[in-house]
């Protein structure tokens, strides 16, 4: 599917820590679902938009385990340094 911003939906999730997380590979996409079926959210990956996830998804959470340090930064999926 091609967009324009390479989405095609803009949607939160707000995501616990008792929140299920599944994954598995389906031909050449990552598909990841977060929930449970009643009440999900699936993901459809590239290859490399898994790794532009893994590698912000690193990042951030760099940023967040030392409590306030760098609260509020935004991380860019292109940037080669984790931590702009």
């Amino acid at each position: 599917m091609h967009t324009s911003q390479g989405i095609a939906l803009d949607a939160w999730v707000d995501v616990d820590g008792d929140c299920p997380i599944h994954g598995e590979v389906v031909g050449q996409q990552a598909q990841i679902e977060l929930g449970h079926s009643t009440g999900s959210l699936h993901l459809v990956l590239t290859e490399q938009g898994l790794a532009n996830l893994t590698r912000v998804l690193t990042a951030t959470l760099t940023n967040i385990r030392p409590v306030g340090s760098r609260s509020g930064s935004c991380i860019d999926p292109h940037s080669a340094d984790p931590n702009p």
